[in-house]
C-alpha cells in the first residue's frame, strides 16, 4: 500500500543524478539526462530513500507528501 506520494517537477531537473545516487530504485536519468521518477506512489519501505534523493535534489525538483498531503521532503 503506497503511503505518499512523490510529485517531480521535470523542468527544474539539471541532470545532477544525486537522485539516482540515493534511490537507484526509482529513479534513473534518460536520453536528455533528466530524472524519470519510477513509482510516485511509495510506501513507508520505500520512504527513507525516497526522502535522500529528495533532499540530495540541487534544484529541489522533488517533493515527497504523506496520504494527508503534508509535505515531508524536502
Amino acid at each position: 500500500m503506497a503511503n505518499y506520494t512523490i510529485q517531480y517537477n521535470k523542468s527544474l531537473c539539471i541532470g545532477a543524478a544525486s537522485c539516482v545516487a540515493a534511490c537507484p530504485e526509482n529513479y534513473s536519468l534518460n536520453e536528455e539526462n533528466k530524472a524519470v521518477v519510477k513509482k510516485t506512489l511509495i510506501s513507508d519501505k520505500e520512504l527513507k530513500k525516497n526522502v535522500a534523493a529528495a533532499k540530495g535534489c540541487p534544484t529541489r525538483a522533488i517533493e515527497i507528501y504523506d496520504e494527508k498531503g503534508k509535505k515531508i521532503a524536502p
